[in-house]
């Protein structure tokens, strides 16, 4: 099998002979399209067959020719790659797919980074077919002409790297929709007619319950070497960053957190079930503050904080828990410094893990500062009279005393380990700032003591009210 490297033996050998062969095609089509490193894509399609690969670079040239893309390429000629160049090209269409393909991979390829639970479906399903599919192809084709040059650049084939969050997709719409079905199928068609092998791998994360039948529509459609690229990720929202980060490198996190989308970055509502991420570059010498509310008042969400140490190349020196996932609600705030001299990335993640309710997560604050200037200010704390609960057991609940409503929860504050040098340890219900902003104080923690307390008073009580009876 042909490798990536453009200076193989085998694959110049397979250019030259493929090159030759097509001679007349060359007169008049774009010098572009017969460099190595576009030539080398068909051979490793074709599993090294310059028969076939000739076939398939002619029904290329054919669909070029019918949609017209020397003409459009010479519009995108000199457009560098980044935000603004795709942005100008297809007018919010990125925005509509929820992605980000700005960041590259430790291998230098290019990582795109789509959130496909916050496709815009409804808008992309309003844009008629000219107008959506000549958007793609000016897209890919300006994607193409620098994984070209990249690659003549590198002296290997530079691919793309695709990561898709499918949490909150709603597989059976799309797999019931004729017509999205139908789009579907015409974009992986001309992918691999006009873009052959320019996939590295596809990983895929947060799969929905029904991914198997959406999965078993689409992977006939591919062929199969494009099926052995593809990782699925099985574990939930606090379990693959530390995969994704081991497949893909750590920029795939920065542009993961960007794909979302978010209207206001610091108002995000969580469906059932959905999770949120948020990321944070951390330089050295600086530190990572939080602060953010759940609500409504009795809700709950499931926070966690990962730093991702790197070293001056930005390869991963280790992944620290720096706050485990558990249960957060009202106001919480925290911050983390790491180690002096270090730098990296803090990753948080929330999670909705109710089945029917939706949850709110507002005012959020997340930032890096120098350390003399990172430790969050909070008002010192007034007394309250809240009232606390006993834990709840199903047998008999009739032993709550209070109202859950009223039960204060201590401040998420420094996180554990080598947070500013005051280590608190997090509780599991996070923090409530109570009375307008006042720094909460902590809960007591129910104890054997407390329970065998209650018992006391009930086995007293009943040993009085037999007494009385007897007598």
């Amino acid at each position: 099998m042909l490798s990536d490297d453009l200076g193989q033996a085998e694959a110049r050998a397979g250019c030259e002979a493929l090159l030759a062969q097509l001679k007349e095609d060359r007169a008049g089509a774009s010098s572009h399209l017969f460099i190595h490193s576009r030539l080398q894509r068909f051979l490793q399609a074709n599993a090294g067959s310059t028969s076939e690969a000739l076939a398939h670079f002619r029904r290329m040239l054919e669909w070029r020719a019918e949609h017209g893309m020397d003409a459009l390429r010479v519009q995108l000629e000199g457009l560098p790659w980044n935000q603004e160049s795709v942005t100008l090209t297809c007018p919010g269409f990125l925005e509509m797919m929820s992605t980000d393909a700005t960041e590259f991979s430790p291998e230098h390829h290019l990582l795109w980074v789509q959130r496909d639970g916050r496709l815009q479906l409804d808008r992309i399903m309003a844009i008629s077919d000219e107008r959506l599919f000549g958007a793609f192809n000016k897209l890919v084709e300006l994607r193409q002409f620098h994984l070209d040059r990249w690659s003549e650049q590198q002296g290997r084939l530079i691919k793309v790297v695709q990561v898709r969050d499918l949490s909150g997709l709603s597989i059976t719409r799309i797999v019931r929709d004729a017509l999205v079905m139908k789009r579907l199928s015409r974009i992986l068609k001309s992918l691999n007619t006009a873009y052959p092998e320019c996939l590295y791998k596809l990983v895929l994360l947060n799969l929905p319950g029904a991914f198997n039948l959406l999965w078993a529509a689409l992977s006939p459609l591919l062929n199969e070497r494009i099926r052995s690229k593809v990782h699925f990720l099985a574990g939930g929202p606090f379990d693959f960053p530390r995969e994704l980060l081991a497949l893909c490198g750590p920029r795939v996190l920065p542009a993961l957190a960007r794909a979302a989308r978010e209207e206001k970055e610091d108002e995000r509502k969580l469906g059932p079930g959905h999770a949120s991420f948020a990321c944070c570059e951390v330089p050295a010498g600086y530190a990572s503050t939080w602060l953010f509310k759940v609500s409504p008042p009795a809700a709950t969400l499931r926070f966690s904080v990962l730093f991702i140490e790197l070293g001056s190349d930005d390869t991963i020196h280790l992944t620290e828990e720096v706050v485990a996932p558990s249960l957060v609600r009202q106001t919480v705030s925290g911050s983390f410094a790491p180690p002096e001299g270090g730098r990296g990335l803090l990753w948080l993640t929330w999670h909705n893990e109710t089945w029917v309710q939706e949850q709110r997560l507002s005012s959020l604050q997340l930032r890096a500062l120098p350390q003399d200037r990172a430790q969050p200010q909070h008002p010192a704390p007034k007394p309250s009279r809240s009232r606390h609960q006993l834990p709840v057991c199903g047998c008999f609940p009739w032993f709550s005393l209070g109202s859950y409503a009223d039960l204060p929860t201590p401040a998420t504050t420094e996180a554990p380990g080598r947070a500013l040098r005051s280590p608190v340890k997090q509780s599991p219900l996070g923090s409530s700032l109570a009375n307008g902003g006042d720094a909460p104080a902590a809960a007591p923690k129910p104890t054997f003591i407390t329970v065998a307390w209650v018992l006391a008073i009930i086995v007293v009580w009943y040993a009085f009210a037999i007494h009385r009876g007897d007598s």
